[in-house]
C-alpha cells in the first residue's frame, strides 16, 4: 500500500508525528511525506520515509507566489496517486493540500479533534482519538483507527546503558520562544548544584547567537563539558543516542531525543508536558490561573513569562536529580 503523511510544520511537531512513519514501516507500506520544503532536513533524515515532497508553502504565503507559482505547487501534489493519505495536521494549509492530493482515501481528525474545522472538508474518513493523551499517541491512535488496529504500538528504544561513574548529560535549553525557557540565573544554579553532586560530562547545544552565549558561560560552570552549535540533525541525534539523558525545553532537540528512545527530562511552562513531553517533565504553574490543554493562549506574549521564570530552584534540582542518578 502506497500511503501517504501530511504533516507539514513545524519542526518539533513533526519529530512527534515521525512514530507514525515507523508504525506504517511495520505494515510493509510505501511512505510518502508531505512537508514544508524549509523543514525538509528531518524527514530526509528519515530510514522510515521512502519519498518526500517539499512544498514551498512558507515562502508562498510570505511572497504571495504567482499563479505559475501555484500551478507549480498543485502538480507537485498530484505526481503520485496514494491507496490512502492521513492529514496530521488539520488546518486550512493541510487542507489544501489534502483537496489536491490523489488518494482513494484521505483520513483526518474529526470535529471534535480538528485544528481547523475547513481541514473536515478534504477528508473522508474521521476519527477522534480520545481525549487528554500525549499528542504521539494523538498521531498514532488517528492512523491505527484507520486500520482497525487496538495493540498499542511501542517504539524501538535504546538499549539502557550500564555505563559506571560519569554520566553523559546532553542539555538543550534554548527555545524559539523565550517564555518557553527557564530564567537563566536558574538554569545556570540547576548546571552548578548538578555539577558538584554529580559525575557528568555535559554538553551544551545551541541553536542561535544568543544560545550560543548562554552555552558559553554554562560550559564555564562545570568541570567538563563541550558545546555543539548549530549541530546537522542526523549529527545531534547520533550524539544524544551515546548520551545517558538529555535535558531539555519544549523544543525540537526534545522530540529528536524522544523519537529515539534516549532518556529525557524537559522543563514545561506555558506548554503541557503532558502533551508534549516524551518522558519525564517538570511543569511550571501559572501565577495568572489560565490553564489550557495544550499550550497558554499568550505563550508568545506573556509579559512575564512567570510560569518557567519563577520556577522553585530547589524543587527542579530535586527532580533533576531523582532522575540522572536513575539513568
Amino acid at each position: 500500500m502506497h500511503v501517504a503523511v501530511v504533516k507539514l510544520s513545524s519542526l518539533g511537531d513533526i519529530a512527534q508525528a515521525l512514530p507514525v512513519a515507523v508504525y506504517l514501516k511495520s505494515l510493509g507500506h510505501r511512505v510518502t511525506w508531505f512537508v514544508d520544503a524549509e523543514l525538509r532536513a528531518l524527514i530526509d533524515d528519515s530510514i522510515f520515509v521512502d519519498e518526500v515532497i517539499a512544498l514551498p508553502i512558507y515562502s508562498w504565503k510570505k511572497k504571495r507566489a504567482s499563479i505559475g507559482g501555484l500551478k507549480k505547487i498543485i502538480s507537485q501534489i498530484r505526481a503520485s496517486a496514494f491507496d490512502v493519505a492521513f492529514d496530521l495536521q488539520g488546518n486550512c494549509k493541510s487542507a489544501l493540500v489534502m483537496a489536491f492530493l490523489r488518494a482513494n482515501e484521505k483520513v483526518g481528525f474529526g470535529r471534535e479533534s480538528i485544528t481547523e474545522w475547513p481541514a473536515l472538508f478534504a477528508c473522508h474518513f474521521h476519527f477522534n482519538p480520545e481525549k487528554g493523551q500525549n499528542i504521539r499517541a494523538i498521531y498514532m491512535e488517528l492512523v491505527q483507527k484507520y486500520f482497525a488496529d487496538g495493540v498499542p504500538f511501542i517504539l524501538p528504544v535504546s538499549p539502557k546503558k550500564t555505563r559506571e561513574g560519569c554520566k553523559k548529560i546532553v542539555l538543550a535549553a534554548g527555545s524559539q520562544w523565550v517564555n518557553k525557557e527557564l530564567r537563566f540565573e536558574t538554569l545556570q544554579g540547576l548546571v552548578q548544584k548538578l555539577d558538584l553532586s554529580l559525575e557528568i560530562e555535559w554538553l551544551f547545544t545551541s541553536g542561535s547567537a544568543r544560545e550560543k552565549e548562554y552555552a558559553a558561560l554554562l560550559l564555564q560552570a562545570v568541570k567538563r563539558g563541550k558545546t555543539l552549535h548549530l549541530a546537522p540533525l542526523p549529527l545531534l541525534q547520533s550524539i544524544m543516542k551515546e548520551s545517558d539523558a538529555v535535558l531539555s525545553v519544549d523544543s525540537l532537540p526534545l522530540h529528536l531525543a524522544g523519537l529515539i528512545g534516549v532518556p529525557t527530562f524537559s522543563f514545561f511552562g506555558a506548554s503541557s508536558g503532558l502533551k508534549y513531553a516524551p518522558g519525564k517533565f517538570y511543569q511550571g504553574r501559572c501565577p495568572y490561573d489560565n490553564s489550557f490543554e495544550k499550550r497558554c493562549k499568550i505563550l508568545r506574549s506573556c509579559s512575564t513569562g512567570a510560569c518557567m521564570k519563577d520556577i522553585d530552584p530547589d524543587s527542579l534540582f530535586k527532580a533533576v536529580h531523582a532522575f540522572i542518578i536513575n539513568q
